[in-house]
């Protein structure tokens, strides 16, 4: 994956052609440019390819052609579908747009997610532990927060074993961890649930590449995306194999210093 911001460094002098911008971001730009430029060169023919299956099938009489070219067409047809909505998920990817912050809190954010991702009814229950405090003020995008949770407990909702199951979701403060380089308090969200088998060292180092799934039918976005997000916020997101059978996942993000006597 592309280095983040943080592990850049920044290429400037006055023989730079770009300007002096940080080399990140000229990679983004152009990845951002790589990826709508395979993605217009790709949907025309695309749209050439499902009109030419259209047309085959007319030719051989519709409904009245055989069924095993049918099939043949309709999976032919499925793939150019496929293809289509993996070229709109790249361009989206690359086009996200920059992040909003503002002083919020994380704790209604998380439980709105947790109330609408949770059905017992249905076997699959989301149980939310909030903070001592009651509140984790951060400087955050809502939006993004938002992105990031739900995926973050949807991907734990799919892992379940069995047809019932709980994801538990722990809100608290804590320490930045010296060994990170970080300092002050930070705002942490845990998302926990059991699993069928451990991820493994595989999975774990590739799970937040785009694309990349276990899931059939899954485009293998919904981690990466929520790693930018969290990112783009100063954050930071981890996923990893817990005890007992257990995988969680967790972000963290600075909480707002309260300014002294208030």
């Amino acid at each position: 994956m592309p280095s983040s911001p943080e592990q850049a460094a920044p290429l400037s002098g006055p023989g730079s052609p770009s300007g002096g911008r940080p080399a990140s971001e000229r990679w983004h730009r152009l990845c951002e440019r790589l990826v709508a430029g395979l993605a217009h060169e790709l949907k025309n023919p695309l749209h050439a390819l499902a009109l030419s299956l259209q047309l085959i099938e007319h030719a051989l009489g519709g409904a009245a052609a055989p069924e095993r070219l049918r099939r043949l067409l309709a999976g032919a047809g499925s793939e150019i579908e496929r293809c289509r909505t993996v070229l709109d998920a790249a361009v989206a990817l690359v086009r996200r747009p920059p992040p909003q912050p503002r002083p919020m809190d994380l704790v209604p954010v998380v439980a709105e997610l947790v109330q609408a991702l949770s059905h017992p009814e249905r076997g699959r229950a989301v149980r939310l532990e909030l903070p001592p405090a009651g509140s984790l003020r951060v400087l955050a995008d809502p939006e993004a927060v938002r992105e990031a949770t739900a995926a973050l407990i949807e991907n734990a909702l799919e892992a379940l074993p069995g047809e019932r199951g709980e994801v538990q979701v722990r809100l608290c403060a804590c320490p930045a961890p010296a060994a990170a380089g970080r300092t002050g308090a930070w705002a942490r969200c845990e998302i926990r649930g059991p699993v069928a088998a451990p991820l493994g060292e595989t999975v774990r180092a590739r799970a937040f590449e785009p694309f990349f799934t276990t899931k059939q039918g899954h485009l293998g976005l919904g981690l990466s995306r929520a790693r930018l997000a969290v990112e783009a916020l100063g954050g930071r997101l981890e996923l990893e194999d817990a005890a007992a059978g257990t995988t969680r996942a967790w972000f963290e993000l600075p909480l707002v210093q309260q300014p002294q006597g208030s």
